[in-house]
C-alpha cells in the first residue's frame, strides 16, 4: 500500500445525485445504478459539523461502462463517520483518514440534493492509492 493520495472525479458528475431525505433516507443516482439505504447526523458543538454515518445501503448491481465511481461510493459509504458543511458543499470524511467525499448542493431543489464538487471549484476529493 501507498502513502500516496490521489484525486477521483467521476467522468460525468451529473450522473451522480445524492438526496438526504428528513425522515433518514438517503437515495442515489450512482453512474448506471441506483441506492437506497439510510443516514443519521449529529451536530457538534457547531451545527455546521459534526457524526455523520450511512445505514446500510443497497444498489442495483448493472455493470456501468468505464470509467464508473459507483461501486467505490457505495463501498466507502459505510466508512463515513463526519459531516462538514460549508460553502454550500457538505464535505464526508472516511474514518482513518480515508478520504473525503465532497458534495455540492443542487439549486432549487426542494429537499438536500448533492452532485459530487469539481476539483476545479474548490472541491477535494482525497483517495488513499493502493
Amino acid at each position: 500500500m501507498s502513502d500516496e493520495v490521489a484525486t477521483r472525479v467521476p467522468h460525468d458528475s451529473s450522473l451522480y445525485l445524492m438526496q438526504l431525505n428528513a425522515d433518514g433516507s438517503v437515495t442515489m443516482q450512482l453512474d448506471c445504478n441506483r441506492a437506497a439505504g439510510s443516514w443519521a447526523a449529529r451536530a457538534s458543538d457547531n451545527p455546521a459539523n459534526g457524526r455523520f454515518e450511512f445505514g446500510p445501503i443497497a444498489a442495483t448491481r448493472m455493470l456501468c461502462p468505464p470509467p464508473s465511481m459507483d461501486e467505490f461510493v457505495i463501498a466507502q459509504a459505510q466508512y463515513v463517520r463526519g459531516y462538514l458543511l460549508k460553502d454550500s458543499r457538505l464535505y464526508l470524511s472516511l474514518m482513518a483518514d480515508g478520504g473525503i467525499f465532497v458534495w455540492e448542493a443542487v439549486p432549487g431543489k426542494a429537499s438536500p440534493t448533492a452532485v459530487p464538487a469539481s476539483p476545479e471549484d474548490g472541491g477535494t476529493h482525497k483517495v488513499p492509492v493502493s
